[in-house]
């Protein structure tokens, strides 16, 4: 049996190719592992948000979360921009401009509707982070069931 030098070459070329993949596979992994650790605080802030401004209203029933504390707000929308999936940032945007709706006097808007955006915001937050959404509505609303006093007069079962 004869001995090319390529016969050697081949192997080894492709265990460091392997090699290589497997480094960048990994490095990949590590990198989307900051980014979702970073999304997990983000969308906690946009929780503890929507939560302080549903116990701040303390009416019955609770207005949906509309002002969301100026400040707290933009400075979420900061780190949301860079961090938020499409879906998140598609869903958040959609609860903006319907609130914006009324803000800017061009119509009533629903309150219904208006927890449904909200909630669809949260539900993909949660499919964003890997989280399961079985069982918590079409637009995500039975996450406001432990909050909403009145949640059965907005989102009949």
């Amino acid at each position: 049996m004869e001995f090319h030098w390529y016969q050697l070459m081949i192997p080894l070329a492709a265990g460091g190719l392997g090699y290589y993949a497997r480094h960048l596979i990994e490095r990949r992994r590590e990198l989307q592992n900051k980014v979702n650790e970073r999304r997990r605080e983000v969308y906690q802030k946009f929780v503890n948000l929507v939560i302080d401004d549903l116990v701040e209203v303390g009416k019955e029933p609770p207005e949906p979360p509309q002002n969301l504390s100026h400040n707290k707000m933009f400075d979420f929308l900061k780190e949301y921009m860079l961090y938020a999936s499409p879906d998140v940032v598609n869903a958040f945007g959609d609860y903006r401009q319907y609130i914006f709706k009324e803000v800017y006097g061009k119509e009533k808007i629903d309150t219904r509707m208006q927890y449904q955006k909200l909630s669809k915001v949260i539900m993909e937050m949660r499919e964003d982070l890997g989280l399961s959404n079985k069982d918590i509505g079409t637009f995500g609303e039975r996450t406001f069931k432990a909050v909403l006093i009145d949640y059965y007069h907005y989102f009949k079962s």
